[in-house]
């Protein structure tokens, strides 16, 4: 171990129920002279992160500012800064993000919602190797080295102690997490409470993370396990998607040499951005099209795909069906177009729609339930049911027989086949409006 490493280790002595250490626990538990204990406390105060307390030291002003720092710029915590308060807000729970810091699972984030729930490990807060589903959760993603070298860690003793049965048991139940894609425990953290854990996987992370809810075991038990592990997963996507958002934009590359910064930035990646005057013939043609429609203006979705003029053209005239001559009413229609922007977590289309849904009259219960991650319970019916089927096209491709049965008798055959033709167009728009770089956060609900 470097001397730095040595040094940086002091702040390892630091936990929830020791805040402040002496120089001679420095010296003891580091196994240092009393010299290179008292030469590592004055450069970690001259640095900020220790202060002074009389004759012991605690964490400094240092510390404090390196969180701060650690939360603008750690690109899983800012694309689920805002969707994990959505969430949880939604579904009156706690939601928690664990990663893993070498040989520590932390708690990163923590959405606290439920104001009755207690909940042990908070934000910052180093967990139990063996103990809650997220912990599991994470050990079921790793190498079985990687797992043995973290239980034998956790207990205090060499991998080669490990019991060959009891491992042999504890590597089952791992691989049965790692198939079934979540973990549940109850009360080994807090008694009565259940945590609900599945895994963030993604090639651009550089640490294995969970996703975590939080729940009091009384309310578990009436509730739909298969549903929260959905949502869970849900959610885990429209963090990934974020996340892929925040780091294209770090790694875009360059503009080419003559084009000038402010070119770059104007200039979408895709469409002609919303300065119309260099349009061809053929895009002048579609945009005085739609211009002269119902719409009046060109929404930024069909200024994405203007670099394929006859696609646009044909896309719009979808559009402009499904909007302007359905059989749905408005506030059914609007309905689905806000459930699905909501599914595919496009903040631009979602913001576009929820005023013309308020006034087609749609409540403000139904609306807020078509955000992301959103519980579609408190909406209307039929509501409830055409939030439940756009999201199942958009997550899964398809609309289950029992909703369409549903949607069917509510809205008619011809209805229900518009409901899945609206996801899978507004869906297609999601995809041309991120493109382009038109898309923004949702609206304060």
């Amino acid at each position: 171990m470097s001397s730095l490493s040595k040094m940086l280790s002091v702040l390892d002595l630091f936990s929830g129920q020791n805040s402040h250490i002496t120089p001679r626990q420095v010296q003891d538990e580091l196994d240092l002279t009393r010299a290179t204990a008292y030469r590592y406390l004055k450069a970690l105060t001259d640095a900020g992160l220790l202060a002074r307390f009389g004759g012991e030291y605690m964490l400094g002003a240092r510390a404090i500012e390196l969180d701060y720092l650690i939360r603008r710029s750690d690109p899983l915590l800012t694309a689920s800064e805002s969707i994990l308060a959505n969430v949880s807000a939604a579904h009156d729970c706690d939601l928690q993000l664990i990663s893993l810091s070498g040989n520590r699972l932390l708690v990163t984030s923590h959405v606290h919602a439920d104001k009755g729930l207690m909940v042990s490990y908070g934000r910052g807060m180093t967990m139990p190797v063996l103990k809650g589903a997220g912990g599991r959760v994470i050990l079921a993603s790793l190498s079985p080295s990687r797992q043995k070298a973290l239980i034998a860690g956790a207990r205090g003793m060499p991998v080669a102690s490990l019991d060959p049965e009891e491992w042999s048991a504890l590597r089952e139940s791992l691989a049965a997490i790692r198939r079934e894609g979540h973990a549940i425990s109850d009360g080994e953290l807090d008694i009565g409470n259940v945590g609900i854990a599945v895994p963030i996987e993604h090639g651009g992370l550089e640490y294995p993370a969970a996703l975590v809810m939080i729940m009091a075991r009384n309310r578990f038990a009436l509730a739909d396990r298969t549903r929260i592990v959905a949502l869970l997963h849900d959610t885990v996507e429209q963090i990934m998607s974020a996340f892929d958002r925040i780091e294209n934009k770090k790694t875009r590359p360059p503009s080419p040499p003559g084009t000038g910064r402010e070119a770059s930035r104007a200039a979408p990646p895709i469409g002609l951005g919303r300065d119309l005057a260099g349009a061809s013939p053929d895009q002048q043609r579609i945009i005085d099209l739609i211009t002269s429609g119902p719409r009046g203006t060109v929404p930024s979705p069909f200024l994405a795909m203007l670099d394929a003029p006859k696609l646009a053209d044909a896309i719009q005239q979808v559009g402009a069906v499904l909007r302007f001559s359905s059989t749905l009413s408005d506030a059914v229609r609007e309905i689905a177009i806000l459930a699905t922007a909501g599914a595919v977590g496009c903040g631009y289309e979602w913001n576009y729609h929820a005023p013309i849904a308020e006034a087609a009259h749609v409540s403000a219960q139904s609306i807020a339930a078509t955000r992301p991650g959103a519980s579609s319970e408190g909406a209307d019916d039929p509501d409830a049911i055409v939030i439940e089927l756009c999201r199942a096209v958009v997550r899964d491709g398809e609309a289950p027989a029992f909703l369409l049965a549903a949607a069917s008798a509510r809205l008619g055959r011809e209805g229900a086949t518009e409901l899945v033709a609206i996801a899978g167009y507004y869906a297609m728009l999601a995809n041309f409006i991120k493109s382009a770089g038109f898309d923004e956060p949702f609206r304060p609900g």
